[in-house]
């Protein structure tokens, strides 16, 4: 996959507490819409007349304009809450999952239909896919304490893997623990 690829697509299930609270403040920003176009006809028709200053009529013209975008603003709220995307923002949709990195997906440990969380403050989220970069593979091995005295950090190395014995990989070492492990019997040093 390539970094900023789609690699998955939830559907939001709404929270019904934040859900009728949406769902209000879109009924109360109509209310206030309403009440703001009937304040607007009001003032137009006075100062049509010239009973009313055009300052005051600018001010009640703004109140509209801005009860107009508090009901956009609702809905867009109530839109986010139900289907977890409004059509103003549809490009940053929080339904839709992208690569981080460019890579090879290595696990997806969630199936269709399992329930997601996403990260907060409380917890880390659910993990929709592991991407690796291929590129740059990290080995952790270990080596006898007999032998770790002919290594130095940052000599080139040839590393093969059990499974791929006809594969040898090119490498740097980069650590080399100052303390030994005991295993089976024996100190080793991880690396």
């Amino acid at each position: 996959v390539q970094a900023g690829e789609v690699i998955a697509k939830v559907k939001v299930i709404p929270d019904m507490g934040q859900l009728s609270s949406a769902q209000a403040r879109v009924r109360l920003a109509e209310i206030n819409l309403k009440q703001a176009q009937v304040n607007y006809g009001r003032e137009e028709q006075l100062y049509k007349k010239q009973l009313v200053s055009a300052d005051e009529f600018d001010k009640v013209k703004q109140a509209m304009k801005q009860a107009r975008e508090e009901v956009t603003a609702a809905e867009d709220a109530l839109q986010v809450v139900r289907d977890g995307v409004s059509k103003s923002n549809a490009s940053a949709s929080s339904t839709l999952i992208r690569s981080t990195i460019s890579g090879i997906i290595l696990d997806i440990p969630v199936k269709v239909g399992n329930s997601v969380i996403l990260a907060n403050t409380f917890n880390d989220g659910t993990t929709i896919a592991s991407v690796a970069n291929m590129n740059d593979l990290i080995f952790r091995g270990n080596i006898d304490e007999t032998e770790v005295g002919s290594l130095v950090t940052g000599m080139p190395m040839k590393i093969t893997i059990g499974a791929l014995q006809n594969l040898n990989f090119e490498a740097n070492l980069e650590y080399i623990s100052p303390k030994a492990v005991e295993n089976n019997g024996a100190n080793q040093f991880d690396l």
